[in-house]
């Protein structure tokens, strides 16, 4: 825009001769024309000041970028070299494990016992079972790929072992998706350790997880008084309540 103002002002300047061309009309027409000619020269001056200013701090500003673009450059090349150094390392340490064998027993063991916590998880209360199982397809899977030891794999099977007797000891909240109706829909849960599950849905409904012969299904409570016993449930452990007295509606197996 600056630029199209200084074009025109020097335009003008150049058709100031002819613009104030004409008989003269005295010594005061002669001083307007000149002043308004001074005027002229000095806005086109202050224009172009302004106008190499403003190419002086784009320069700048184009050598700021320039150097920040290299600094950047100069940084993911540091950090592709790490990458392939560290790459290097692991295919180093997977192929002395492979060289080394491994404790075919041993692992025999780790896969059993890794195959009977996946089906007591799956036979449990349906309380985010693929998760808890991926954990679990997790060490099976860097066993098979030599990126753990028979002896480490056993180490990560025991903590999750440990993760499902946490899970078994505690009163907690969490969100999952659950199939409600023929519908997927994600509600908030409370798993009373792993002796039965209810559940919140966003609009207000509550109901309890179920086991059948096709395995756990997810119903609504209908009745008022066990809904308004959910509900003390879940406000008390959005508290952080998670000892003490409460009144439940009968769970499945006739447990409360």
């Amino acid at each position: 825009m600056k630029s199209t103002r200084l074009a025109t002002l020097l335009a003008l300047v150049a058709l100031a001769p002819a613009l104030f061309a004409g008989p003269a009309f005295g010594g005061a027409a002669e001083e307007e024309r000149a002043r308004r000619l001074a005027d002229l020269r000095s806005a086109v001056e202050e224009l172009s000041d302004q106008l190499e200013e403003q190419r002086t701090d784009e320069r700048t500003r184009l050598r700021a970028l320039r150097a920040q673009r290299a600094d950047l450059e100069a940084r993911i090349s540091r950090e592709q070299i790490r990458m392939a150094q560290a790459d290097g390392r692991v295919a180093e340490a997977q192929t002395a494990l492979r060289a080394e064998g491994f404790d075919d027993e041993l692992v025999a063991a780790t896969k059993a016992g890794a195959a009977a916590v996946e089906a007591a998880v799956r036979s449990g209360i349906p309380f985010r079972v693929e998760d808890r199982v991926e954990a679990l397809n997790d060490v099976l899977a860097q066993i098979d790929s030599a990126d753990l030891t028979p002896e480490k794999a056993v180490s990560r099977l025991w903590g999750a072992v440990e993760d499902e007797l946490r899970l078994g000891a505690e009163v907690a909240l969490h969100r999952q998706p659950i199939v409600l109706d023929g519908a997927e829909r994600l509600v908030e849960v409370a798993h009373i350790g792993f002796v039965t599950m209810y559940f919140k849905t966003e609009d207000g409904g509550f109901g309890v997880a179920e086991p059948g012969s096709d395995g756990w299904t997810f119903r609504l409570i209908e009745d008022r008084a066990a809904r308004a016993q959910l509900d003390d449930l879940f406000s008390s452990l959005r508290r952080g309540v998670r000892e003490g007295w409460f009144n439940l509606p009968a769970a499945p197996g006739g447990a409360s």
